[in-house]
């Protein structure tokens, strides 16, 4: 571990936000789009169905990848990914090719989670590697507000194309400062773990799936809104300007959550008794949080 340089902090706090950003940029474009391809909003929403599933694909193959080949090649082929999936919509002017290009520049943004992460574990260890995923959570927690602030900016004076713009505009300067400054971090006696008994032994592992439904859910309300609300807010008249400013209310609840989180554990809870008590609030009387603390 001590041989290992570690990579800029701030440059992984991009990487680890990119895809995020990315996305939250490119929700407030959806009725833009639907307008310029000339098909219905359901079917624009396709394009972001079509980027969880390649995302999902992405964080699989990018984590193998990283274990046989380094964490910083990696990084660097998930952003070409990215680069060239975003080049690929700003030309498209068949739906099609649109969506193919979504599933590109999702696989490419994977690497930006799940590589990042790994990359965390490798340089830094136990109270460490807490503080610093601390920050990473507060970070993640600010991207909605960059993230649709700045593309219902850019909707409202360029367009989806000055969408497609700005994000492979991004995921080049990110490939520049990863070639300038980014390090390898794999340990030499990383284990090169086959996909089929790792498959096997994610497949029995109940906790693992209970977690993941969990995650899965909650990522489906969010993402919900992201691909809904641009619809409703033209439908009431509002600009994609003004959908963008939510950004700001949604960060202030995951910041509010966060903190929340936070001062419970240090009341004695455990997370499973935080995160019981999470889904069961709309059903709970206020008393039994108050109890709880």
């Amino acid at each position: 571990m001590n041989s290992i340089i570690r990579p800029p902090l701030w440059l992984l706090t991009l990487l680890i936000m990119f895809p995020q950003l990315v996305e939250t940029i490119y929700s407030p474009a959806l009725p833009d789009i639907a307008r310029s391809f000339q098909v219905s909003s359901e079917r624009a929403a396709q394009t972001l169905s079509v980027y969880f599933f390649s995302f999902a694909a992405g964080v699989a193959l990018w984590g193998w990848l990283s274990d046989w080949f380094g964490r910083r090649p990696a990084i660097m082929a998930g952003l070409i990914c990215y680069g060239a999936g975003s080049v690929m919509a700003i030309v498209s002017t068949d739906f099609s090719v649109l969506l193919l290009a979504r599933m590109v520049a999702a696989t490419g943004a994977a690497a930006g989670s799940v590589v990042v992460q790994t990359m965390l574990r490798d340089s830094y260890e136990s109270t460490s590697l807490a503080r610093v995923f601390s920050v990473m959570g507060a970070a993640l927690a600010l991207s909605p507000v960059f993230g649709l602030v700045s593309g219902g900016w850019l909707v409202s004076l360029y367009g989806h194309t000055g969408v497609f713009i700005a994000l492979a505009s991004l995921a080049i300067i990110l490939l520049i400062l990863a070639a300038v400054l980014l390090p390898e971090t794999r340990p030499e006696n990383t284990l090169r773990i086959r996909g089929s008994g790792l498959a096997s032994r994610m497949i029995r592992d109940g906790m693992l799936w209970k977690n993941a439904i969990l995650v899965a859910l909650l990522n489906t309300m969010l993402f919900s809104y992201y691909s809904l609300a641009p619809f409703l807010f033209r439908l009431l008249g509002w600009s994609s300007r003004a959908f963008g400013w939510t950004g700001i209310l949604l960060a202030l609840a995951s910041l509010s959550g966060s903190l929340l989180n936070r001062r419970l554990l240090t009341t004695g809870i455990t997370p499973e008794q935080l995160v019981r008590h999470a889904l069961d609030w709309p059903h709970e009387s206020p008393d039994s949080w108050y109890h709880l603390s």
